[in-house]
């Protein structure tokens, strides 16, 4: 099941990869084409740039923030497609284990599963940005080596045409990263705390009639006594399970959340390596370009290396009963 999961992920990264480098190819084309109509330098050829020029139409702005909307489609239908097997498992198991249930545990029960599934698509849509973007700009460096060394004037001027188009399309990419970890946050976490808070109250609440329990037993028959006893320790076993749980699940979140943080401290990084690219796009150095395309493919590797191993396991009852208190 879990290689089977490897490999949708692959098949699906890919190509959200493909798809998005389609999208931006195809804006990039229609950039240097507009550059050689219209007397526009290179850095004006830019989304940010062409959206605030004035002379330029309308229909060309719609066309760029249509191609921007569907970059954030592509990604969310990536992350999605990549959790729908885990999110179908979980529906499934919920759907079997509520049907003995009371309506409010039944409620509970659906509350716990829809915050925990919207933060996994939430962290899967992070880890997703971070694996397409190194995938195109991969990709991006692999076609400019690919045309190899220009060695007369048509493949210079080729080269030079591609070189200004993956320039545009890096660029653009960094910028949506930039953009989409300044405002991202994770999804269900709130939620998630506040099941955590009534289930810690509920256990709290147990524990002290239970106790109040054990010292009302004075008097009563032994073999009553002893029979009582034992329940008492058993739900505390349970109950300590149930802490322990939340503690488990918790943890995670706390990794998922410092994960998330240390991604935002990846966006001085990719805005330096961004801004540099700016700079550079009017001398066309192919060389010193490619270098920090593979800078910033760098820095989405550690990122990645840090979202590894964060991910919440798929509910299953058990845990669920776990983490609701519902008992075994």
């Amino acid at each position: 099941m879990e290689a089977t999961l490897d490999t949708l992920r692959e098949k699906y990264l890919s190509e959200g990869a493909m798809l998005i480098k389609g999208e931006l190819e195809d804006q990039a084309g229609n950039a240097v084409e507009l550059g050689q109509k219209v007397a526009l330098r290179n850095v004006d050829l830019f989304s940010s740039s062409l959206l605030a020029n004035r002379d330029i139409h309308q229909t060309i702005k719609t066309a760029i923030r249509e191609r921007s909307e569907n970059i954030r489609r592509i990604i969310a239908a990536t992350a999605y497609f990549i959790e729908e097997q885990k999110i179908k498992s979980v529906d499934e198991v919920m759907q079997r284990a509520g049907e003995a249930l009371q309506a409010y545990d039944r409620q509970r029960l659906a509350n716990l599963a829809d915050a925990q599934k919207n933060l996994n698509l939430s962290y899967a849509t992070l880890s997703a940005i971070v694996e397409i973007f190194k995938r195109a700009n991969t990709a991006v460096i692999g076609e400019i080596t690919e045309l190899g060394q220009a060695d007369n004037d048509a493949k210079r001027i080729e080269k030079t045409k591609l070189y200004l188009k993956n320039a545009i399309i890096m660029y653009e990419l960094s910028s949506f990263v930039i953009d989409y970890l300044s405002s991202f946050g994770l999804a269900g976490i709130e939620d998630l705390k506040h099941i955590r808070e009534e289930v810690l109250a509920d256990v709290k609440k147990g524990q002290a009639a239970d106790e109040k329990l054990e010292r009302d037993l004075n008097g009563v028959s032994a073999g009553i006594r002893d029979v009582t006893l034992t329940e008492i320790a058993q739900r505390k076993i349970f109950r300590q399970k149930v802490v322990q749980k939340w503690n488990e699940t918790m943890k995670r979140i706390d990794g998922q959340m410092g994960s998330t943080s240390n991604a935002k401290t990846f966006i001085k990084d990719l805005t330096a390596i961004r801004d540099n690219m700016r700079g550079r796009i009017d001398i066309l150095n192919i060389a010193a370009t490619t270098n920090l395309v593979q800078s910033s493919i760098s820095s989405m590797d550690a990122l990645a290396t840090g979202l590894h191993g964060w991910e919440l396991p798929p509910l299953d009852e058990t845990a669920a009963r776990e983490l609701l208190g519902m008992g075994e």
